[in-house]
């Protein structure tokens, strides 16, 4: 293993824990929500920060009734630029269709979605 395999190897390892670091701290700042009656699903438009993939269960909460989580939802799916993506990052427009659910009830616009450990100044941020 020379100095080049090394520093390639420590490059790596840093990319890896940066992706994991972003993905884990999600806040999804909701602007519209579309319901898609024909296949029950809801259409969320909003402001990600941080990282989101297909699969991932967020908490959502209404910053003006308090920051206590209301309820949960998994992306079921993402799409960028009319093409349907895996994964999100830092986007000033996301789109994510979720199923929908009668714990969506409290769901609308202004309310802010966000991943396990996300602590209540980032939520508020959003």
């Amino acid at each position: 293993m020379g100095i080049f395999d090394f520093l390639k190897k420590t490059e790596t390892t840093e990319a890896t824990n940066k992706t994991v670091e972003s993905i884990d701290k999600t806040c999804l700042g909701v602007l519209e929500l579309f319901p898609i009656k024909e296949t029950n699903e809801l259409l969320i438009i909003g402001s990600l920060e941080g990282g989101l993939k297909v699969g991932d269960c967020l908490q959502f909460c209404n910053p003006d009734q308090g920051m206590d989580a209301l309820g949960s939802v998994v992306v079921k799916k993402l799409i960028n630029q009319n093409k349907d993506v895996d994964v999100l990052t830092d986007e000033s427009l996301a789109h994510l269709v979720i199923d929908m659910e009668t714990s969506l009830v409290n769901l609308k616009k202004g309310s802010v979605l966000y991943s396990y450990g996300v602590d209540e100044e980032q939520r508020l941020s959003s």
